[in-house]
């Protein structure tokens, strides 16, 4: 992605101290080469990381085991010896799942591969083919779409490549070069984000070529140099490709001539190939340097030994907040090295150190956090140029270190700098040791900057101009005023000043910022007479404007005419206010020699004809609470007053009555109308609006609120009659009932009675089953109903006693409670026997009896006084008349 440079002191770095960030030096070995950088890879197949690095004395290969899998453990193994080691990589070179070795015999001037079994036991040395002590670069990569890794060595003489068969290697010399064949630096990885891998290469000059790998099987190359670019190196074995800034693309990285980075910009869109260069820091030591993610937060951190001896090592960390790396910073605990890679050495997760010196190989445990506090600082103040020197605050975490242009020891000196805004970068370590920075800017001015940017000279204004200076603060002349604001008002003038501002910074150095000029001339102020208030059934009236003598004068409004003087000084409107009701604007314009052109302002109000206004509010109010009554229909220039004297177009009430308010004008005219409020008393009859209720009250609440009406119940009488008979019916009486209507079963029932109970003759009724029902009303008219099923029996003469042939036989009778009915044996038919009382209703039964049986018939909780026995035998029915005395 695209950022904003951040300028950096060569030769100056800020130093922290953490005890935090590695761990103690741990020695794996010594007797090793300072030339060549170990490689860490699993060499036995155990899971855990080893070191293949190159031998001092026996100039050959050596590869130490991590036998405790946490790196505290260490066992040397020879590979090879007594031979010129030019490079070498550990890579899967037969896709067995193992680490194999590639290397250069510069003495014998071949390139060799040894396999690995997996155990960490390696096979005699095949030769991959020819190739001379030139030095160079020495990697193993795919870049012909193959599952195993080509073998690619650029040298100062040419770069040649060698296709990976299943381990049998045929060579290449297809890889186009900067500047012909000389292109020491080369690079392997997916530069376009097209899903293949391709090449980057970097000659002597410094010139970089991108190849694109167009078939994505290294046959067909597309080769640009990157215009303007130079990127130049020492070590070819420091070169990197790695996403530094998390775009998702490769960048080049190289801290070995000078700590800096080759940002690719395909990922931000940029037109393919387009790179930039960016500076980090002054020249390490030769070969020292090396950039990976250590922890510390989502970017990569770059270490290196500088070259100076004052200091040890370098480290400089990528802080997305600010998208670019933190100024270096001097770590401590580390002693300087010859070369330093990183891997996890002992199983953590992290990055640790692997560092070699003359004769010796060493690593540090890595203890940085995976994240980092993010750094903050106050603003910082804008500065005078040519001003004082700007200590800079303290930032968090605190006691860091600031960097930027004409800083030295956490001060800005303002006087070396022009105008400007300038990036200064605070950097810090946390409470874990990881480096973070801010960027803030500071601005240095020659001048407050005014608004508004005005041009030529001021001579006349119409409305105040309020200026205002950045920074704030600062001293305007007196003119303005404090605030900076210049007056229209015509009674100031005539007045005049260049507008300026004076700022005193915080180093106590002033500036001062330049605007406008101004000359203001005096104001050509005309006269107006008072439009006024009127009627709309006034006469017309007539308005005045004058001027200055060495003027004029002009009257605008809705006038019906105008009358100038002679030398147009004066002037006459004439208005008529039969156009309506409203407020006109009126306004004199004069202007003279020498002098602003000045207005004048006034209104005519003609007051309507009032209307009946029209009052709105709540009817009804509760006893001791207020209620608010508004004129709905307002007209401007009408006024209002209430019956007892309160003005306005609203009034509180309290109380119930009716409330009057007058609408007039300023002519005399006037109108009235009432309203009237009623007071809701608890306790006092009311209508809630619903019919079903009765007794309606106002409750304390002042809710209108009554008794439900009803509920009814159930119709009593018998459910079984006979024709030619009279039967009782009645129903509950229910409060506020006014009307009982009875809907007889059909037109052989007849009845005379509208009340509550009602005597039914049931004269020439058909037999079967029918419906009684009655319906109640109240005063509200709310139907309340009910019904009562009714069967019909069969319509046969009843027959004395004497006429039942002897067939049955009640005894004792009169009786004071039992009566005890005989069927005769002589009868043959089974019968039904039921009591009603002298009014038909059924009291007793019905109860079925065989022929000579006997039937009790318990009437002991009855009253005394005539039942009637009915006997039902196969439709034709006998009775009996039993006297129940009294108990």
């Amino acid at each position: 992605m695209n950022r904003p440079a951040i300028l950096v002191l060569f030769g100056a770095s800020f130093i922290f101290t953490s005890d935090a960030q590695f761990g103690p030096e741990f020695i794996v070995g010594t007797g090793t080469s300072v030339d060549h950088p170990a490689m860490a890879a699993d060499l036995d197949g155990d899971g855990d990381l080893d070191l293949m690095v190159a031998g001092a004395a026996s100039n050959g290969l050596i590869w130490f085991e991590n036998l405790d899998g946490i790196g505290t453990s260490w066992v040397p193994d020879t590979l090879e010896s007594n031979m010129v080691l030019g490079n070498f990589v550990v890579a899967d070179m037969n896709g067995d799942g193992s680490n194999d070795v590639v290397y250069h015999d510069e003495q014998d001037q071949v390139l060799k591969w040894r396999v690995n079994d997996g155990t960490g036991t390696f096979g005699p040395a095949e030769v991959i083919g020819a190739l001379a002590a030139v030095g160079g670069t020495l990697i193993c990569s795919d870049i012909a779409g193959s599952p195993l890794p080509e073998v690619i060595h650029s040298g100062p003489a040419r770069t040649v490549w060698y296709v990976n068969n299943a381990g049998a290697f045929t060579v290449k010399d297809s890889l186009a070069t900067v500047g012909g064949p000389s292109s020491p630096v080369v690079l392997v990885g997916d530069m376009d984000l097209d899903s293949d891998p391709d090449f980057v290469t970097i000659n002597w000059s410094g010139f970089v070529e991108v190849g694109n790998n167009l078939a994505g099987d290294g046959t067909q190359w597309q080769s640009d140099l990157i215009p303007g670019v130079s990127f130049m190196w020492l070590n070819s074995q420091t070169m990197q490709l790695l996403d530094v800034d998390g775009d998702g693309d490769l960048d080049v990285v190289d801290a070995t001539h000078e700590s800096k980075w080759l940002e690719n910009l395909t990922a931000d869109g940029a037109a393919w190939p387009s790179f930039q260069v960016h500076a980090l820091a002054e020249w390490p030591e030769w070969g020292s340097g090396w950039c990976t993610d250590l922890g510390c937060g989502p970017g990569v951190d770059m270490l290196w030994t500088p070259t100076g001896d004052s200091l040890n090592v370098l480290m400089s960390s990528y802080d997305s907040s600010m998208n670019a790396f933190t100024p270096p910073t001097a770590i401590s605990g580390l002693n300087r090295w010859d070369w330093m890679r990183t891997a996890d050495l002992n199983g953590d997760g992290s990055e640790d150190l692997i560092v070699g010196r003359s004769d010796s190989l060493v690593w540090y445990a890595n203890q940085l956090p995976m994240n980092a506090a993010i750094a903050s600082v106050p603003p910082l103040d804008t500065l005078c140029m040519f001003g004082g020197q700007y200590v800079l605050p303290d930032g968090a975490p605190s006691g860091g270190a600031w960097d930027g242009p004409a800083v030295a020891g956490n001060v800005f000196d303002a006087s070396m700098m022009p105008p400007g805004a300038y990036p200064l970068t605070y950097t810090a370590l946390d409470s874990n040791g990881c480096p973070t920075s801010v960027q803030e800017p500071i601005s240095v001015i020659f001048g407050p900057t005014i608004t508004p940017q005005l041009s030529g000279t001021l001579f006349c204004i119409d409305e105040d101009i309020q200026f205002s200076a950045t920074p704030s603060g600062g001293t305007w002349p007196s003119f303005l005023g404090a605030n900076g604001n210049l007056s229209a008002n015509c009674a100031l003038r005539p007045l005049g000043g260049e507008v300026s501002n004076e700022y005193t910074d915080v180093t106590g150095a002033t500036c001062v910022g330049m605007g406008v000029f101004v000359e203001l001339l005096p104001c050509a102020v005309p006269s107006l007479s008072s439009g006024g208030q009127h009627c709309i059934t006034d006469t017309v009236i007539t308005i005045t404007a004058s001027g200055p003598a060495l003027g004029g004068v002009n009257l605008y409004g809705a006038f019906d005419s105008l009358e100038f003087s002679t030398m147009t000084t004066s002037v006459i409107g004439y208005f008529d206010p039969s156009q309506g009701a409203g407020t006109y604007p009126v306004y004199a314009v004069a202007s003279g020699a020498g002098q602003c052109q000045d207005t004048a302002y006034t209104t005519v109000v003609v007051d309507p004809v009032p209307t009946v206004p029209i009052i709105a509010g709540a009817p009804t109010i509760c006893a001791g609470q207020l209620t608010t009554l508004v004129v709905s229909n307002p007209q401007p220039g009408v006024e209002y007053e209430w019956n007892d004297g309160t003005p306005g177009g609203s009034l509180d009430v309290a109380t119930g009555g009716t409330y009057n308010v007058t609408a007039s004008n300023s002519c005399g005219q006037q109108i009235s109308s009432n309203f009237m409020v009623v007071e809701l008393i608890p306790g006092t009859p009311c209508d809630d609006q619903n019919a079903c209720t009765d007794g309606d009250l106002i409750l304390a609440d002042c809710s209108c609120t009554g008794t439900q009406f009803g509920p009814i119940g159930p119709i009593v009488g018998p459910d079984t009659v006979f024709a030619d008979s009279t039967y009782v019916f009645s129903i509950n009486a229910i409060p506020y009932a006014v009307d009982y209507e009875w809907n007889l079963p059909s037109t052989h029932w007849t009845t005379a009675d509208s009340l509550s109970s009602v005597l039914v003759a049931t004269a020439g009724a058909p037999i079967g089953e029918d419906t009684l029902c009655v319906a109640i009303l109240n005063a509200g008219g709310c139907l309340l109903d009910t019904c009562l099923a009714i069967v019909v029996d069969n319509t046969v003469a009843i027959v004395s006693p004497g006429e039942a042939d002897g067939d049955f036989k009640v005894f004792p009778n009169p009786s004071n409670d039992v009566f005890r009915v005989v069927l005769k044996s002589s009868s043959k038919t089974e019968g039904s026997i039921f009591l009603t009382d002298a009014v038909g209703r059924t009291v007793w039964g019905p109860r079925q009896a065989a022929p000579g049986s006997t039937v009790e018939v318990d009437l002991s909780d009855h009253g005394g006084g005539l039942y009637i026995l009915y006997l039902n035998q196969g439709g034709r029915v006998r009775s009996e008349r039993l006297l129940l005395q009294g108990h």
